[in-house]
Parts: C-alpha cells; sequence; structure tokens
C-alpha cells in the first residue's frame, strides 16, 4: 500500500471552486477531481462528480447557509433562499424538526 501526503496549502473548511464550460446541448457532464504540477498530472480522484442540467424554464432553490451550529448567544439564524434558474420554484413550505422553531418567513410560496 502507498499513501501520499500532499500539500496543497488549503486550510480545513476551504472551499474549491470548479469553473466548467459544458457544451450547449448536453444533458449531463461528468468529471473527477485532479491534482496537477506545472501542467502534469499528478493524482486523479476515484469519484465520478456527475452534474445533470436541466432545460429552460426550470426553477433552482439554492439556500445560504447550507449549515449551521446553533449555541448559547447564537441561538437563530437567517436562511437566505434563491432562485438561480430560468423558471419559477413553487409550493414552498418549511418544516423543522424538533426543537427548532421559525420564527419569521418572508417568503411567498413562490420565487421567480
Amino acid at each position: 500500500m502507498c499513501i501520499s501526503h500532499l500539500n496543497s496549502g488549503l486550510t480545513q473548511n476551504s472551499v474549491v471552486t470548479f469553473l466548467l464550460e459544458i457544451p450547449a446541448g448536453v444533458t449531463s457532464y461528468s468529471f473527477y477531481g485532479q491534482t496537477t504540477n506545472n501542467g502534469s498530472l499528478v493524482n486523479q480522484g476515484t469519484v465520478k462528480n456527475t452534474i445533470n442540467l436541466v432545460g429552460d424554464n426550470v426553477g433552482i432553490l439554492n439556500g445560504q447557509p447550507a449549515s449551521f451550529n446553533l449555541q448559547s448567544g447564537y441561538e437563530s439564524q437567517v436562511v437566505t433562499y434563491t432562485n438561480t434558474g430560468q423558471g419559477t420554484v413553487s409550493d414552498i413550505s418549511f418544516t423543522l424538526p424538533e426543537p427548532l422553531t421559525l420564527i419569521s418567513n418572508s417568503c411567498s410560496g413562490k420565487i421567480s
């Protein structure tokens, strides 16, 4: 067994962003993470990441932050929902598990 440790310079919880150019008309696109050194492949991941693309007039609901940690002194969190699709997101409802409660909601049942 061979184990390598590569120093990326990234700290724990760093975010890596992928900018992908996907040709028009493609409905599914897959890629593997990989590391390079001066343009030469060093390592390729074994996890296949697949993106399924949706058609026009489809809403895509995004919530930020994706996760949070409630603790003493910080008992509430604002969650912002946005629609990054080209259609409307509708029939939105929020159901929280105990002991969480919804303080207020400025969302209607629809985000265009």
